[in-house]
């Protein structure tokens, strides 16, 4: 599926459900609205699962209480996947983005980020029921800009789709290991003059991180 099919996709259902209101929508009450049952408990491989003759959700329940509802909304997303994709064929990622079409619509995304900026805490505030890895994502898909995670030796760079940049980010390097260290160094969020930001982050269950955002044109190089 298309990145805008995704978007297309989740907010159908969103619209279907009556809740496509600017308030990001709680992923219980989507599925309570598709008249979907949920059920705890998965085989210990899996975190949920779709059985949608049925119309059953399953979920591992010993999860902290986020990763469950980012497994259900998932599992969600596999349903809007075969109720709107035109030709019903998609993959895991696809209903990883459907799942954060659904908790995180782009309309609102917009809208919050028009109100804080490019404020991490404010972000992760504003979704309490998502991992901020995953907030964080969401951010480089729906607005012009640039995100990377780094989580322990783990290195990820999610951008706009309209932006293919490549060299431009590596330009950054310098700048993105400075804030980098220097978050790791005082545990507190640090701001560059061009834009770029730093901010601590820990997601439920997971390892402590650093995510360094901003505007796409904050990372294009510098004018000597």
């Amino acid at each position: 599926m298309h990145p805008y099919e995704h978007e297309g996709a989740s907010w159908k259902l969103l619209q279907e459900v009556g809740l496509d209101g600017p308030v990001a929508p709680e992923i219980l009450a989507v599925v309570h609205r598709l008249g979907l049952a949920l059920v705890p408990g998965t085989s210990p491989c899996l975190h949920g699962v779709l059985w949608e003759d049925a119309r059953r959700v399953y979920f591992d329940d010993r999860l902290p209480r986020v990763h469950a509802l980012n497994s259900i909304a998932h599992e969600v997303g596999h349903h809007a996947a075969r109720r709107w994709n035109a030709t019903g064929r998609h993959g895991e990622p696809d209903a990883d983005a459907l799942a954060d079409g659904l908790q995180m619509p782009g309309v609102g995304f917009r809208r919050l980020v028009r109100a804080v900026g490019w404020d991490a805490v404010e972000w992760q505030h504003a979704y309490p029921d998502v991992a901020p890895s995953r907030v964080f994502r969401r951010a480089a898909q729906v607005l012009e800009g640039v995100v990377v995670l780094r989580v322990g030796g783990r290195r990820e760079v999610h951008r706009h789709e309209g932006f293919d940049g490549v060299d431009a980010l590596r330009d950054q390097g310098p700048l993105e290991r400075a804030l980098y260290d220097e978050v790791r160094a005082t545990g507190e969020p640090v701001c560059d003059r061009s834009g770029v930001s730093a901010w601590p982050f820990r997601d439920p269950g997971g390892r402590a991180g650093v995510v360094i955002l901003g505007e796409l044109t904050a990372w294009l190089p510098r004018c000597a």
